[in-house]
């Protein structure tokens, strides 16, 4: 077997199934090359392409929209302000109640081990930020920070956060916390950033790392037409094995892991089957959007249930620092 075909996290050359897998959510549909390592599971792309640039563009890709937006209503603000601050840190009867009727799911995985308003965050790969350290900076929790050496310059918004324009290991302090929401498929080198955020955690503190994994019903169903996928975008679609061999290689204690699946492996790669790209509609009528509705509603209760079962197509890892 080529080298090319080695895998990058518990280094097995043998048996590697090869995948090619296309771009679909810009519609470039350019194809790639990934495998499949048959020891440890990880599926990852063989190589980067030289113009991944190409595949980030600013005015389209996602996470760099560089305008936060402002509610006009400042009861509206307010409301929001109390639901993600009740989504984290839930201290009264009415934060538990907000908590379960409202609770903001880009958020509320934090709920697992923040202990007070004072915990230090840093958000790698963040982006604009504006989905995860936007709400929780306004909320109240003021000693955050994001970083992503992608965005164009540092962001500095009208409340006080700001997104430097750096790698993690150039951002510095200690932390209590590092979230890589999303991000952590999108790196090459995953072992070294993981070593990174192991020297800058503070002691006992937590590496918190939300991705799409193989280890999945939608993988095994959707193949290489799973939304999930994201190529060449996403370098590693991890499996439960090889973040278990990860942690173990850096010294972190996989602590606890928690699925979060939405509708979206159903609903996007079912567009994605149909050659659809991530912005075309799939219904062009009225009773057409009542039944993607009911589809999106369906797929929501499939979702929970691959959820409790452990098999949702993302997860939430709770990696927690030890010193011996």
């Amino acid at each position: 077997m080529s080298d090319i075909f080695r895998c990058r996290i518990c280094a097995n050359e043998t048996n590697n199934r090869p995948f090619v897998i296309t771009e679909m959510m810009l519609g470039m549909k350019d194809k790639f090359t990934y495998f499949q390592c048959s020891k440890c599971n990880c599926l990852q792309i063989a190589s980067i392409p030289e113009n991944i640039a190409l595949f980030y563009p600013e005015k389209k890709y996602y996470s760099y929209n560089l305008s936060a937006r402002k509610d006009s209503s400042q009861i509206i603000s307010f409301l929001k302000q109390k639901i993600n601050r009740a989504s984290i840190f839930p201290k009264s009867l009415l934060d538990r109640t907000l908590r379960f009727l409202f609770s903001n799911r880009n958020i509320n995985f934090l709920n697992e081990i923040i202990k007070g308003e004072n915990i230090r965050i840093l958000d790698v790969g963040c982006g604009d930020g504006l989905k995860f350290l936007y709400p929780i900076y306004e909320s109240g929790f003021k000693n955050i920070l994001g970083c992503d050496p992608f965005i164009e310059k540092e962001i500095v918004y009208d409340n006080g956060l700001s997104i430097q324009k750096k790698e993690m290991k150039n951002v510095g302090g200690e932390w209590d916390i590092i979230s890589m929401n999303h991000s952590f498929e999108h790196i090459y080198n995953p072992k070294a950033t993981l070593k990174s955020a192991f020297e800058m955690l503070m002691p006992d503190g937590v590496c918190i790392i939300r991705i799409p994994i193989v280890s999945s019903y939608a993988w095994k169903h959707f193949g290489t037409d799973w939304f999930q996928l994201d190529a060449p975008r996403h370098y590693f679609l991890h499996s439960i094995e090889s973040m278990n061999l990860l942690a173990q290689q850096t010294n972190f204690v996989i602590e606890n892991v928690k699925f979060d699946s939405t509708h979206h492996q159903f609903t996007l790669s079912e567009r994605y089957k149909q050659g659809k790209t991530l912005e075309e509609r799939t219904y062009k009528t009225t009773a057409g959007r009542f039944v993607h509705i009911f589809e999106k509603l369906n797929n929501s209760i499939k979702a929970r249930k691959l959820n409790r079962n452990k098999e949702g197509d993302q997860a939430i890892f709770y990696l927690r620092k030890t010193i011996a």
